[in-house]
């Protein structure tokens, strides 16, 4: 072989490594782009997968929260009262009819205001501001009338639902604010019944209490007549005497019909209020003393009454004059009967005690003592309703009347709140 054909044959060589190199690089290449593209559909696998998991779950997650929507709008429905969702301009967004909700939907026009009276406007505005943008559940009570005149009664609810919606519950109870104000009168008819039958048991005693005074008026416009009649004369220092008792007796008769106008009063719609403890017990007493007198019956007031306590004047004279009724029936039957009635101050609070001679109570009597028309004394004398009553009043006044022995003797006591100005100004 010559030399020039070993260089074109050395040339080829090259030229086809070239070639094959090139080849080579091209074929891993090729290879190279074959896994990628395995790998990607690889992975697309995997993704396919796990969007068909999540979807899965998706779907799942849907089911139960339409079935847990379901459930929250049949439990909506089930509720007694309806349920409203509104704005703050109070316009209705929606409206659902509670299961024994009584009234038509034609009550509710577009804005809730609109659809009650002017008191329901103030009271839910009150409400809504309370629980705005809090977890308060504001409450309120609310009598409306109807355009034919009908009494509904309706408790009232109001929450906070976001920024610019709250939730009014609306639960009509008008059978039970009847039945209840039923009681309610019923109630003040009790306490009226007490009142009178105290007052009746005191009459005796009432009208000695007037009745000596005007005698002894009687007796001194007498000898005063006679004195101005003889044509003497005038002695001025006996007749001054005279005047003066027809006057001081003249006030003791007018503080006794003073009393019994008081006691007497109906206080069905009285609120508590300062009042002058001296004045409540001498609404009392006035009522009583010449009674006790006139058995023998020693009564004395202990401790300070000259204070100021919130209290309705009327009805703690009553229960007052109930336990000091009470407690003469004892005391008449003693030998040496006698009654007190004690004030004692504490921090916040007064406690008053009516105590007697008493030796204490039965246990058999104790547990029926506050029970209606339960007594121990004998048919007439007694209606039963003076300790029920007396712990009505006393349960208004946010205490409790209760029994207890002082020193070995019956004794029943109560509390009543001190007034902001305890102490009467002298």
């Amino acid at each position: 072989m010559s030399d020039d054909e070993l260089k074109k044959l050395k040339s080829e060589v090259v030229r086809l490594g070239k070639i094959n190199a090139a080849l080579m690089k091209r074929v891993e290449g090729n290879l190279s782009k074959k896994q990628d593209a395995f790998s990607l559909f690889e992975g697309n696998i995997l993704l396919e997968k796990q969007v068909k998991e999540r979807t899965n779950m998706l779907e799942k997650l849907t089911e139960e929260l339409v079935g847990e929507k379901n459930k929250l709008g049949q439990l909506i429905k089930a509720l007694p009262g309806d349920v409203i969702i509104f704005n703050k301009d109070f316009d209705i967004k929606q409206f659902v009819k509670g299961k024994f909700s009584k009234q038509p939907n034609s009550i509710f026009v577009k804005n809730l205001l609109d659809s009650f009276d002017k008191e329901f406007s103030i009271k839910i505005k009150k409400a809504v501001k309370k629980s705005s943008g809090t977890e308060t559940f504001a409450t309120f009570e609310h009598l409306h009338h109807s355009k034919d005149n009908q009494e509904i009664f309706y408790y009232c609810g109001i929450s906070y639902f976001d920024e610019d919606h709250y939730v009014l519950y609306l639960q009509e109870n008008t059978e039970q604010y009847l039945q209840e104000k039923v009681i309610r009168d019923q109630e003040i008819q009790l306490v009226q019944a007490s009142r009178l039958s105290a007052l009746g048991e005191m009459a005796g005693g009432v009208a000695h209490e007037i009745n000596t005074p005007l005698g002894a008026i009687l007796l001194a416009a007498g000898q005063l007549k006679k004195t101005l009649s003889s044509g003497e004369a005038v002695d001025l220092e006996k007749a001054e005497r005279f005047t003066d008792l027809i006057i001081n007796t003249v006030d003791r008769v007018g503080n006794i019909v003073k009393s019994l106008r008081q006691v007497s009063r109906d206080a069905a719609s009285d609120n508590l209020e300062p009042c002058s403890l001296s004045e409540i017990i001498e609404d009392s007493l006035g009522l009583c003393r010449e009674r006790f007198r006139a058995q023998g019956i020693n009564l004395e007031v202990e401790g300070s009454t000259d204070v100021l306590v919130m209290a309705k004047r009327i009805q703690l004279s009553q229960v007052i004059l109930n336990l000091l009724n009470n407690s003469f029936y004892v005391a008449k039957n003693n030998e040496d009967g006698w009654i007190k009635l004690r004030c004692e101050e504490n921090k916040d609070y007064y406690r008053i005690y009516v105590i007697d001679c008493g030796k204490g109570i039965e246990d058999s009597i104790l547990e029926k003592i506050f029970q209606p028309f339960f007594t121990t004394k004998d048919i007439g004398e007694g209606t039963g309703l003076g300790m029920s009553v007396s712990q009505q009043i006393v349960r208004d006044h946010k205490s409790e009347l209760q029994y207890m022995l002082v020193d070995g003797h019956t004794a029943f006591y109560f509390d009543v709140q001190r007034s902001v100005e305890a102490v009467i100004a002298s």
